[in-house]
């Protein structure tokens, strides 16, 4: 198995984020995924649409607040960190199966 820790040019706000990849042994399917995200990790965030209203509610009931440590499963390109950031998170840690992705994170 495999940990890599992403902290390259990272803003001293984001420095208590820690965006982390993992690979095993996998099968096809999986390694399929992998390619498939990592191909479209480059231009992701440019054809999201985000709610920003439904994001919060979604957090909002999450409850989602200061002092918390956040661990982000499928983070992706990192989309949710500053809304963690924003709310006081203590830490965030994001964990994707492309390793593109977690780079961009």
């Amino acid at each position: 198995m495999e940990w890599i820790s992403i902290f390259e040019s990272l803003p001293d706000d984001f420095k208590k984020v820690q965006v982390t990849y993992v690979t095993n042994n996998m099968s096809n399917s999986y390694n399929d995924v992998i390619a498939f995200f990592d191909r479209y990790a480059p231009t992701w965030d440019a054809n999201m649409v985000k709610n920003d209203e439904i994001i919060n509610i979604i957090l909002d009931n999450a409850e989602v607040g200061a002092g918390m440590d956040i661990l982000d499963v499928a983070c992706g390109t990192g989309v949710m960190i500053p809304y963690y950031l924003q709310r006081g998170a203590a830490s965030v840690t994001g964990i994707d199966i492309s390793p593109e992705m977690a780079k961009i994170a």
